[in-house]
């Protein structure tokens, strides 16, 4: 990107000296329309290269697809199923936690064991052995959901 953006102010800077100058000459030998003609077709120009390139780059790069998500109902007992996270999930979770822990003065880098133990009695396990249950620890914890 910085390559690009370079190149653009470059064009633009060169333009901003010349395009007075050309203008001038342009204006004593044909014109006062003259100018104006010319920044039009440049214009127009300008305007034709970025359509092609943001549709050439379109056209080339193929979209990702992500494995596609369905909701399922949530099964509860011997069926319930613990959510894990990929590796970036949990690095996102931890550097969030790390940086609110930081910004609201905890010291958690040299109280670690403390902070755990903070930690593990502040998000209680919930019960999931019925709809019901689960529903009321949930609530207990995060309130009406």
């Amino acid at each position: 990107r910085g390559k690009v953006f370079a190149t653009a102010q470059t064009f633009a800077n060169t333009g901003r000296m010349i395009g007075p100058i050309a203008a001038t000459h342009l204006i004593s030998w044909y014109g006062v329309g003259a100018a104006f003609v010319l920044a039009a077709l440049m214009t127009l120009g300008s305007a034709s290269i970025v359509f092609l390139v943001d549709r050439r780059q379109a056209v080339s790069k193929v979209p990702e697809s992500k494995p596609v998500m369905r909701k399922q109902e949530t099964m509860f007992g011997d069926d319930w199923e613990d959510e894990f996270g990929s590796k970036e999930d949990i690095e996102e979770l931890g550097k969030y936690v790390a940086e609110l822990l930081s910004k609201r003065h905890y010291q958690w880098v040299s109280k670690k064991d403390q902070v755990r133990c903070w930690i593990n009695h502040a998000i209680p396990e919930l019960d999931v052995s019925k709809r019901e249950a689960y529903k009321e620890t949930f609530s207990s914890v995060f309130g009406r959901a």
